[in-house]
């Protein structure tokens, strides 16, 4: 492994707290702020542009896979089945979200 640790510029902990404040978690909002992002409408514009995928001919076939087989999954589901796979697949989300943003 090249790097043993992140490092992570130095971001003013006012954009932070405002990040996290438009509820975006504590680690994407400290990679956002170190970006020079301060504001929800800063960071929703820059996470729009920069995972933009939706012109790429796999992304657009994997989508509609994953979009199909979840709703095929949810309609074999009891409500509590749904709710728990809801919070499940937020996690994921936020996640990938993290995780994405590390890549930079």
């Amino acid at each position: 492994m090249k790097f043993s640790k992140w490092h992570i510029a130095p971001a003013e902990e006012a954009d932070i707290r405002r990040l996290g404040e438009a509820g975006y978690p504590q680690l994407v909002s400290q990679v956002l702020a170190a970006r020079g992002i301060s504001t929800a409408e800063e960071a929703a514009a820059f996470l729009e542009r920069e995972y933009d995928a939706s012109s790429c001919k796999e992304y657009k076939k994997l989508l509609e896979l994953i979009c199909r087989n979840e709703e095929k999954l949810k309609a074999t589901m009891t409500d509590d089945q749904k709710e728990l796979f809801d919070k499940y697949a937020d996690c994921v989300r936020e996640y990938q979200t993290i995780t994405d943003c590390l890549i930079f």
